[in-house]
């Protein structure tokens, strides 16, 4: 991860001090200034860092640009990571730290719509759902849910009795046929088909109101202060600059650069995807008996 900043230094300035929250450990390669000088980085700690100047600032003043690079930890590098650690990225990834080819506003709808996109090509983003069934009424939208984020369901149980039963997943012509023939029968559903882009039925008719608990996929808020985080946490975070870099190429006209920044966001996504444990789905497996 990295994050960076241009700072402004006044005329005659020997050194200048760079405040902000940074991990225990982190690397600050040599910052760049507009006038001949060397920079020298001292007093590295978890709020900052010092750069001083060998030569002072010109008559007129000057300005420095500066990057941080650190590990990503739990929670993503340094924490968690926030929207301005995003534009940082995205800034350096286009080469345009001023903003003045894109604007900010423009490269934040870029974050946010690099987010959706993330969410949906991982389905990582989760929530759990609890959702009383009204008697009788056997179809809902996920508009029902109370949680306008929702765009799909893996799972859903039924909580009956104090237990959870996992319902079955079934398309809707498997359902329509061996479970919900009977248009007026209710019952304790057994099992639920996803019909169209937003809505569940389930089979059979719920006899009464029963609580269930729906697994959901959902969209990332949109981060507007640069102080809003991504709700997932590292290796989740590295595609985002990456489609939204795609985006702002696709913007520019320059195809083949906004195809690179594709196959990278595609490469950071499989990274994440492939970095999760296999699943062991029994550590006692059955044995036969004779």
């Amino acid at each position: 991860m990295l994050t960076g900043a241009t700072v402004t230094v006044g005329a005659g300035a020997i050194s200048t001090a760079i405040t902000g929250t940074f991990p225990s450990t982190y690397f600050v390669p040599q910052p760049s200034a507009t006038w001949a000088t060397e920079c020298i980085i001292t007093g590295k700690s978890a709020t900052g860092f010092t750069i001083t100047f060998t030569v002072p600032a010109p008559v007129g003043g000057g300005s420095v640009d500066w990057v941080a690079f650190y590990t990503a930890g739990v929670g993503g590098g340094g924490g968690t990571t926030s929207l301005a650690d995003f534009r940082t990225d995205l800034r350096y990834l286009l080469h345009d730290l001023s903003d003045s080819i894109w604007s900010l506003a423009i490269k934040d709808s870029f974050l946010n719509k690099a987010l959706q996109r993330r969410d949906l090509d991982t389905g990582a983003n989760r929530t759990l759902v609890t959702f009383a069934l009204t008697a009788g009424t056997d179809t809902y939208s996920f508009t029902t849910l109370g949680n306008t984020s929702v765009f799909d369901v893996v799972g859903i149980a039924l909580i009956y009795s104090g237990t959870r039963i996992v319902l079955d997943q079934r398309s809707y012509t498997e359902l329509t046929a061996g479970r919900r023939p009977f248009t007026t029968y209710r019952g304790l559903p057994e099992a639920f088909c996803r019909y169209g882009p937003a809505s569940v039925i389930f089979a059979p008719s719920p006899s009464i109101a029963y609580s269930t608990e729906w697994d959901c996929c959902v969209f990332s808020p949109p981060m507007i202060a640069a102080s809003d985080t991504d709700p997932l946490p590292y290796p989740w975070t590295q595609p985002i600059p990456y489609y939204a870099a795609y985006l702002a190429k696709l913007n520019e006209g320059q195809n083949d650069e906004a195809a690179e920044f594709f196959r990278q966001y595609r490469e950071q996504i499989d990274t994440a995807m492939n970095a999760r444990v296999g699943m062991l789905p029994t550590a006692y497996p059955q044995v036969t008996r004779i």
